[in-house]
């Protein structure tokens, strides 16, 4: 990606991206060469308790690499559920787990409920999508910014526009498809996602190129599309953002 054809705000938000980018790297890189040198230990006769290779240690360091990627703004959720089940695990019945996930399930929909209601007090959906023209969001069609939310139910929307601009799409327990062949955008638009018990599925071009930033909790992206050996990549940027709680993300096209 070439930041010169890039206007000072969106250059800035590249930069932004990929400084976080190379933190996660490091702080996983060192995880790991601890991981090791702790699993070196263990095969030479070192004694080093089971819990160590558990998948709550996991957990916790995946909230760790979250934490030093996203200076501490993201993470907390992943590192507490990796450490509570450790405590129990470590200390039995000194937490109630079947109390864990309701609470996590809570704790998102109240994040949601705090989000909107400072939107609509501010009274600026702009301020969360900072890489939009405060002036021209509100003139923005509803082809051109998608916002879909599916709760325990399913959601198909077929987008046919010139002037795409992004979209905010929330699942919780439901799906929410979108067929993106039929639309143009310059550069690059970003999709944010909320997903918990929830999918959503992308119909796009085969030669788009696709950006996750998103933070994935026993969940995952697949793109299942083929590209054409004779078609050019495309110099449009699909940029995923958000979060991902045991959910998946499917990408496709039908060309």
């Amino acid at each position: 990606m070439n930041n010169h054809s890039l206007n000072p705000e969106e250059e800035h938000d590249f930069i932004s991206w990929q400084k976080r980018q190379k933190r996660g790297k490091i702080a996983a890189g060192i995880l790991i060469v601890a991981f090791g040198v702790v699993y070196l230990l263990n095969e030479i006769g070192i004694v080093i308790p089971k819990c160590f290779f558990s998948w709550q240690i996991f957990l916790m360091g995946l909230g760790i690499v979250l934490l030093v990627k996203h200076r501490f703004a993201k993470g907390w959720i992943v590192l507490g559920i990796g450490t509570a089940f450790l405590m129990n695990e470590i200390y039995p019945n000194s937490i109630n787990t079947n109390l864990i996930w309701p609470s996590i399930i809570i704790a998102f929909g109240l994040g949601l409920i705090f989000k909107r209601h400072k939107h609509k007090k501010c009274d600026n959906r702009w301020k969360k999508y900072k890489h939009f023209n405060q002036e021209n969001f509100k003139e923005y069609s509803e082809d051109e910014f998608i916002e879909s939310t599916a709760i325990f139910g399913g959601v198909t929307k077929n987008i046919v526009t010139k002037n795409f601009k992004g979209a905010n799409v929330t699942n919780v327990f439901g799906g929410t498809e979108l067929n993106l062949l039929n639309v143009e955008f310059e550069q690059q638009a970003i999709i944010e996602i909320s997903c918990v018990f929830g999918g959503l599925s992308l119909i796009i071009p085969s030669n788009w190129q696709v950006k996750s930033e998103l933070n994935s909790i026993f969940g995952g992206i697949e793109d299942k599309r083929i590209m054409n050996p004779n078609e050019d990549v495309d110099s449009k940027i699909l940029i995923l953002k958000g979060d991902c709680i045991f959910g998946g993300i499917d990408i496709k096209s039908f060309k």
